[in-house]
């Protein structure tokens, strides 16, 4: 074999030399470490060319049903209970406010009546 050149690109020799150890990498090298376990899905097609649905989730029991339902009627019912407290204490708080505001008028109409006296003794110098 005087005419043959050697190749760029030598094969690795690892394993006896033999070519065929040498097309399988080791695991790190790989691009794709392993296959998937994901199993696609299945498609069952009719003879017309349509899809069958798949199958509808069961239900759950009655008394699950009946159970979540019981627990949203309360919840609801908490709120609304909470928004009616809340109202009647607005409502209670209205009549104490207004009294408070009734009181503190009086009182500064009647420091206004003892300033009034107390400034009247002494003499205005505007009027005559």
């Amino acid at each position: 074999m005087p005419y043959a050149t050697p190749s760029p690109y030598p094969l690795p020799q690892s394993g006896g030399g033999d070519v065929a150890t040498n097309l399988d990498p080791s695991a790190p090298t790989r691009h794709v470490a392993r296959m998937s376990d994901h199993v696609p899905p299945e498609l069952d097609m009719r003879a017309d060319g349509t899809f069958r649905l798949p199958p509808q989730p069961p239900r759950p029991p009655l008394l699950t049903r009946i159970f979540i339902w019981a627990v949203v009627i309360a919840v609801i019912t908490g709120g609304l209970a909470a928004a009616a407290f809340a109202l009647w204490l607005a409502l209670i708080l209205v009549p104490v406010a207004l009294l408070a505001g009734v009181i503190a008028w009086l009182a500064f109409r009647f420091q206004l009546w003892r300033a009034r006296g107390s400034v009247s003794s002494q003499r205005d110098v505007w009027r005559r």
